[in-house]
């Protein structure tokens, strides 16, 4: 129980003292009240026989303080000697030959003494009792206090009272504190009462007392703690390893969630070490884990390198397959393109755009443009073209957008300069990307600047801040959004003059 200071109470109505029974009290089952002192601070008391008594340590009895002279506490009893009540552990008045050992002064009146001497038989050595009373100071200037005794109840064996507190806090809502504390109390009993450490039995059950109330406490603190502290789960984990001891749940899940949160976190990244575990590419794991990843990096790694020579032996020979196929296919598409229907030339004309589209041989690719670059038809050629321009191939890209950039000015073909536009959309090449700039400016500088508009939109950054400059360049103008440039150019395309 947390021992405090209480507020000034009156001792002037002392209480009629009530039969001492035989029987067990239990003092947690009477009302416990927080009281706020003038001070501002809050106290505990317990209200017993319609009084108000602050629950203290015996400590104060030491002290000189009797401002607030009613007050309780708990001990263990051990005899009665003349007036004064000893309990277990302290001396019944200070001793000057040992001024260090601890003492205690509590006076009977001959009605308690002689209930507490015939109830010897139910009053062992050891047995737990509560006592409430009204501290006096024995002399002016004396350090010390008397405790006037009122009532001396027989309280029930520990290990039954705490089986009872536990119960009690599992079937309320308690925080978890509550229970941690409770275990930390058996705790301090397991270390320091000869009774209990002299009864094996009573020993073990207490102590697995204490991890029931360590459990749950760290199951009501883990419930409450936020997904993202590092911190606050580490103290779960201490609780669940040091105190449940349940080192397993506190290694493997608890640990692990600390370090994923936060891989630096000091503590957690000490009992990593401890355990073992190796902080590698910003993760916790085991050596084994790291072997296995590394291993793995390592095959993954040949295998990439194997599929990039297999990717290349099978681009080299395809291109020596066209290289060998070149002067075939040129002139199987020359015949196609001048054949006399105009569906089988329409046809022809866009298998040859998706021909050089798909080529490796880059030779291919130029001299097929420009057949269809020298072609008087309009619609089929420009979507040929564009179709070329989509090739993997740099060179054939500038080459069919030279074409397109040509036949829009010569040809007059609107579609062209449309196809134009696409490719520079897609372009992610900004040395490419500047060859078409300079084709479609070169070819028509009115046109061109409707391309390098729609152009804005281009997929690639470094592709767009080139149209951006060609844009400010021939038209002296310094918009820096499409939406800028399209409604300047709505308002002055008529009027544009490039110098």
């Amino acid at each position: 129980m947390k021992h405090v200071a209480l507020a000034l109470l009156s001792a002037a109505a002392l209480l009629v003292l009530p039969a001492m029974a035989a029987d067990e009290f239990n003092v947690d089952d009477l009302e416990h009240l927080p009281i706020k002192l003038s001070n501002g601070t809050t106290v505990e008391v317990i209200k017993y026989n319609d009084h108000l008594w602050r629950i203290i340590d015996v400590a104060v009895l030491m002290g000189d303080d009797n401002n607030d002279p009613d007050v309780c506490f708990e001990g263990k009893f051990e005899m009665v000697q003349q007036s004064k009540l000893k309990l277990r552990g302290l001396n019944a008045s200070f001793n000057p030959k040992n001024p260090q050992a601890k003492w205690a002064s509590i006076v009977i009146d001959d009605r308690i003494k002689h209930r507490a001497q015939s109830a010897q038989t139910d009053l062992k050595n050891g047995t737990n009792v509560w006592i409430c009373g009204t501290l006096r100071r024995p002399e002016p200037g004396v350090k010390g206090l008397d405790l006037i005794a009122v009532d001396v109840r027989k309280l029930a064996p520990d290990l039954d009272r705490y089986k009872a507190a536990l119960a009690k806090m599992v079937a309320k809502p308690a925080k978890p504190q509550e229970f941690l504390d409770l275990g930390a109390k058996i705790e301090v009993q397991l270390k320091n009462d000869s009774d209990i450490i002299a009864n094996i039995e009573q020993f073990e059950e207490l102590k697995l007392l204490a991890k029931s109330a360590y459990e749950e406490g760290a199951r009501r603190k883990e419930a409450e703690v936020r997904a993202d502290d590092a911190d606050a789960w580490y103290e779960v984990l201490v609780i669940w390893r040091d105190k449940v001891q349940k080192k397993t749940k506190a290694r493997e899940i608890l640990l692990e969630k600390v370090l994923k949160i936060n891989p630096d976190h000091r503590q957690g990244a000490e009992d990593a070490t401890a355990l073992g575990f190796v902080k590698f590419r910003g993760t916790w794991m085991t050596r084994e884990r790291q072997k296995e990843i590394e291993e793995a990096d390592a095959r993954q790694i040949q295998q990439d390198k194997q599929a990039k020579d297999e990717e290349t032996i099978r681009k080299i020979a395809e291109k020596t397959r066209a290289i060998a196929e070149r002067e075939v296919l040129l002139v199987r598409s020359q015949a196609d393109l001048h054949a006399a229907g105009p569906a089988t030339r329409n046809q022809a004309i866009g298998a040859l755009g998706d021909a050089i589209q798909r080529s490796p041989d880059a030779d291919f690719g130029r001299a097929a443009v420009l057949l269809l670059a020298n072609l008087d038809a309009k619609a089929p050629v420009a979507a040929a073209l564009g179709s070329a321009a989509k090739s993997a191939l740099p060179e054939v890209r500038c080459e069919a957008v030279e074409a397109l950039a040509w036949r829009g000015s010569q040809l007059a073909d609107a579609q062209a300069y449309g196809a134009v536009a696409a490719t520079l959309l897609a372009e992610q090449d900004v040395a490419v990307a500047k060859s078409e700039i300079a084709a479609v400016l070169a070819a028509d500088p009115k046109a061109g600047v409707d391309v390098l508009i729609k152009g804005m939109a281009a997929k690639d950054s470094t592709v767009r801040s080139e149209i951006l400059d060609n844009l400010k360049t021939t038209t002296q103008q310094s918009f820096a959004t499409a939406e800028e440039w399209d409604a300047w150019w709505k308002q002055n395309r008529d009027r544009f003059n490039p110098k």
